[in-house]
């Protein structure tokens, strides 16, 4: 069990209050408002289940606690359920979910389960790191047309690494499906 915010698509379920308890009961997934109203997600009517998990950050003054998140798709409901487990509130939520993939993979094998944050992220995030890359890289290519020497090869050589980057930053944010329960048990750790 543990602790969730509410989203307008559990509201629209009747979940009723901020935040929701979340537990596990048989092959089910029982999300219970705060104020009052209750969802259960059977695992055999689980279309999507998409894990995703950062880690804390201790740079920081106070530092940000670690984000733990599944996004159900299922067919009670046209959106996906949204589950963020809300951090210092107890609970458990990598056993909660990791005992819902399996009744899911049960069900349906573990090509429904995912681990990622979203296609949306994903794309967002290239057109936050591309821009910078290729100012340096018309910055290098203008030196290496007005001054000449040597200045091509360290455009050649940045040019396949700045490929390299953008296509490492963009397959690292994508959802990718799990082959086996212990690759997402490897993805929720």
């Amino acid at each position: 069990m543990f602790r969730s915010g509410n989203t307008s698509a559990l509201e629209a379920l009747g979940v009723k209050g901020s935040n929701l308890s979340v537990a596990l009961e048989g092959d089910r997934l029982v999300l219970s408002g705060r104020d009052g109203g209750t969802v259960a997600i059977p695992a055999h009517a689980v279309e999507r289940l998409r894990h995703f998990g950062t880690e804390q950050v201790h740079e920081l003054e106070g530092s940000i606690a670690a984000t733990l998140e599944a996004k159900i798709w299922w067919s009670g409901s046209p959106r996906p359920v949204v589950l963020t487990a809300i951090a210092g509130q107890g609970g458990d939520y990598r056993a909660t979910i990791l005992d819902f993939a399996e009744r899911v993979a049960a069900a349906h094998g573990p090509g429904r389960l995912q681990l990622g944050p979203g296609y949306a992220t994903a794309i967002v995030n290239l057109l936050i790191v591309v821009p910078p890359c290729l100012l340096l890289f018309a910055l290098l290519v203008g030196v290496s047309i007005l001054d000449g020497g040597w200045w091509w090869l360290a455009t050649a050589v940045i040019a396949p690494l700045f490929l390299w980057l953008g296509g490492r930053n963009l397959a690292s944010r994508w959802p990718r499906r799990v082959r086996s329960i212990e690759a997402f048990r490897a993805g929720l750790a």
